[in-house]
């Protein structure tokens, strides 16, 4: 008499057990020429086992259905189905399979064995992995899709990972086929919705007919849960940099307001981790108003530490220092309170701080202030170079004034009288690019000590403005 399954209860060939009941104790089982061994995972479909493929002579997985499912007819279709689906995909990122059947009455999927388990076991990951990786989704998406392939269910259990870390997209098990050889294929009933909770698309539970933009908005939400380690439900924090904004894009609650299909979502990840240019351009803004601000804040102070000779009459107590009389009616003063000017610098400080402030709240709401310290700055290098630039400038005019030459005179060459404008101009622009650099440092958290050329680049532009001011003393 035939023994029975310890767990269902079930017939057993010869020598075996039921392979969807595994016993752990039970050491070597063969099924179908396969030699089970451990069991790897455990779905609502069936079960995944380690096997060893005499045939092909290497290590497999295999899944077999399960056994309180197979008897239901539905079920066993859509089985069928993820073999067929796979059958017709031949592409790097998708689980090969190698073979299908019915064993004992058990139906079951031979495929390729992906050693590196599921991603869902590795959660949450660094932006660039999970950005890599959901790249590579994309990738094996469209192939799957130029074959009228929509998976349906794409989430970070069946996103699988090989020894080198490279993505395997497999269980295809709800996937439909789509216009193939004139037919439409589908396993499910009109008013069943199928997938995930949470990386489903609106318009599935509406039992709306599988489309490509189905599986953008289910890549849209692997992409949050990789970076988030939590299924994309309820509250969900904003993503670093500008893969936020691509987020809500794949996941629009439209289908038409979506990426129009896989390629475009990989093309918008390709640049998400840098800043789009319009946001490149607030901060550029953001830094022009800074810079001008910094400048009026040091044309007061330059205006009331300057020595300057004023009528008696105009001068108001409490306001000099050091004043002298030089003239008839007329007083020196080394140092006073430039009312206007002072003023016209606190309005331009309080316009910078309420732009840096409106920038900051931008960046916040968009999900662009996060860590990002390792990058260097781009900026760095060109403040060194400016700053070089802007001192042998200085000593240009410096190498004039020793010849004797009167800048904007004739007693020299007349292009000598820009120089002065000319090193002036360039204060500017390497403070503007500095302030930049500082604006993008404290959105990425990155310390501008560890920006040797912007540091050195700045001192050395100050030489000259310092030395002036030394000069005046």
């Amino acid at each position: 008499m035939t023994a029975g399954c310890a767990r269902c209860g079930r017939p057993l060939p010869p020598g075996g057990v039921c392979p969807s009941c595994l016993l752990d104790d039970s050491g070597a089982v063969e099924f179908a020429g396969l030699e089970l061994g451990d069991e790897l995972g455990r779905g609502g479909m069936g079960t995944v086992f380690r096997a060893h493929h005499r045939a092909l002579g290497r290590d497999v997985a295999v899944k077999v259905l399960a056994p309180e499912v197979a008897k239901d007819a539905d079920v066993r279709a859509r089985f069928a189905r993820e073999a067929h689906a796979l059958a017709r995909l031949d592409h790097p990122h998708i689980v090969r399979i190698h073979d299908a059947g019915v064993e004992e009455e058990d139906p079951y999927v031979v495929m390729e064995l992906v050693d590196g388990g599921p991603v869902s076991k590795r959660l949450p990951l660094p932006v660039d992995e999970a950005l890599r990786v959901t790249r590579q989704v994309c990738q094996a998406l469209a192939y799957a899709h130029a074959r009228g392939v929509i998976h349906r269910d794409v989430k970070p259990e069946n996103v699988l990972l090989d020894a080198k870390g490279d993505v395997k997209l497999g269980d295809f098990g709800i996937a439909r086929l789509v216009g193939v050889d004139g037919r439409s294929w589908t396993v499910t009933r009109p008013d069943v919705a199928v997938g995930s909770v949470g990386f489903m698309a609106p318009e599935v539970l509406e039992g709306a007919p599988p489309a490509p933009t189905m599986d953008v908005y289910s890549t849209g939400a692997l992409l949050r849960a990789l970076l988030t380690g939590r299924p994309p439900v309820g509250e969900v924090e904003p993503l670093p940099l500008g893969l936020e904004r691509v987020v809500r894009k794949a996941m629009a609650a439209r289908p038409s307001d979506r990426f129009p299909d896989m390629q475009a979502l990989e093309a918008a990840l390709s640049v998400a981790t840098s800043l789009p240019v319009d946001e490149r351009y607030w901060i550029l803004a953001v830094a022009g108003v800074q810079t001008a601000a910094i400048a009026t804040v040091l044309w007061a102070a330059l205006l009331s530490l300057t020595p300057r000779v004023l009528e008696q009459n105009d001068l108001m107590p409490l306001v000099a220092y050091g004043t002298q009389a030089v003239g008839p009616g007329q007083v020196m003063t080394r140092a006073r309170f430039e009312t206007g000017a002072v003023l016209v610098a606190l309005v331009a400080v309080a316009l910078a701080v309420a732009a840096t402030a409106a920038l900051r709240r931008h960046w916040r709401l968009e999900g662009l202030d996060r860590p990002s310290p390792e990058a260097p700055l781009s900026e760095g290098r060109v403040v060194f170079g400016l700053g070089v630039f802007t001192l042998a400038t200085y000593g240009l005019r410096l190498w004039a004034v020793s010849k004797g030459y009167v800048l904007g005179a004739e007693a020299g060459p007349s292009w000598l009288s820009f120089l002065p404008f000319f090193g002036g101009l360039l204060e500017v622009v390497v403070l503007f690019f500095t302030v930049s650099a500082a604006l993008e440092a404290s959105r990425r958290q990155r310390l501008l000590s560890r920006e040797p050329w912007l540091v050195v680049g700045q001192l050395i532009a100050l030489v000259p403005p310092a030395a002036e001011f030394v000069r005046t003393l």
